[in-house]
């Protein structure tokens, strides 16, 4: 719920254009979107109109031809745009849209109020649409995209484990503010803690201090192979210099070919004269 100081800058009139935009302002707010899911313990009728995804397939909308459909849920399943730090988003989100299966009933969720979080069971996977809507109507509304995912993959790099026995897809990302008008900075700018505010299961601290490291492993070994195609392309190149030196000499004649065309030239000179003398006699 927003205090009264919330709902005063909300309310308040800012004119047409919000306030007009804030020349050279950026403000950045870090969110966590993603899917949580764990077996039933029992699994529950389909009672959708639709099939979902099949859990064999992986990907898709359907289920191939002449195939059987899964008929029981066997997953619950939570999808979420939280904030990564402790403050409520529904200062400045109005409204956030979650786009689910078609075989869904009513499959295009809106939550007007945090937590913006959409519950369900299923049996199939499937990507899911997200739209954010902020309370500035001079600010367009942001497209995301998240997935539900039930199947365990061990070289998923997104995958995390949590300790209430759920499995956690999710990403970190960033809503970028450039030149917000007045209304949404002042709104980006009300920091008010969220009393159910749910803290990362995911230590993303660690998590960039393993990413450096493996970016220092990768670019010290990329380093390396720099400098190890540098010295063979030193080696080629003086090769190189070699052969065309080599091919030069071959091209150009020698001083010791030079007597040779002049004795040829007196051995002419000597059968011109004979022959001519030959002549006269």
């Amino acid at each position: 719920m927003f205090s009264q100081q919330n709902r005063k800058v909300q309310k308040k009139n800012w004119g047409m254009d919000s306030g007009g935009r804030q020349k050279n302002v950026q403000i950045v707010k870090p969110f966590l979107i993603g899917c949580r899911s764990k077996p039933m313990e029992s699994s529950v009728p389909d009672v959708c109109a639709n099939d979902p995804v099949d859990l064999s397939l992986s990907s898709g909308n359907s289920a191939p031809a002449g195939s059987v459909p899964q008929k029981q849920h066997t997953h619950r399943w939570c999808l979420y745009l939280r904030p990564f730090d402790n403050e409520d988003l529904g200062i400045w989100i109005k409204k956030v849209q979650f786009k689910l299966h078609e075989s869904y009933p009513d499959h295009i969720r809106s939550v007007t109020q945090y937590p913006f979080e959409v519950e369900e069971t299923g049996w199939g996977e499937f990507d899911v649409q997200v739209k954010v809507f902020f309370h500035d109507p001079h600010e367009r509304e942001v497209t995301l995209y998240t997935w539900v995912r039930l199947l365990l993959k061990d070289n998923d790099p997104r995958r995390y484990s949590s300790g209430d026995g759920y499995n956690i897809w999710e990403y970190h990302d960033e809503f970028v503010f450039n030149e917000p008008t007045t209304m949404m900075s002042a709104l980006l700018n009300t920091r008010k803690p969220e009393a159910f505010y749910k803290y990362p299961e995911i230590d993303y601290g660690k998590l960039e201090e393993t990413t450096k490291e493996k970016i220092g492993v990768g670019r010290r070994r990329v380093l390396k192979e720099i400098e190890a195609l540098k010295a063979q392309y030193e080696e080629y190149e003086a090769i190189t210099l070699d052969l065309t030196a080599h091919l030069a000499s071959l091209a150009k004649p020698s001083s010791l070919q030079e007597p040779d065309h002049a004795n040829n030239a007196m051995d002419s000179a000597a059968d011109q004269n004979m022959e001519n003398f030959s002549t006269d006699l």
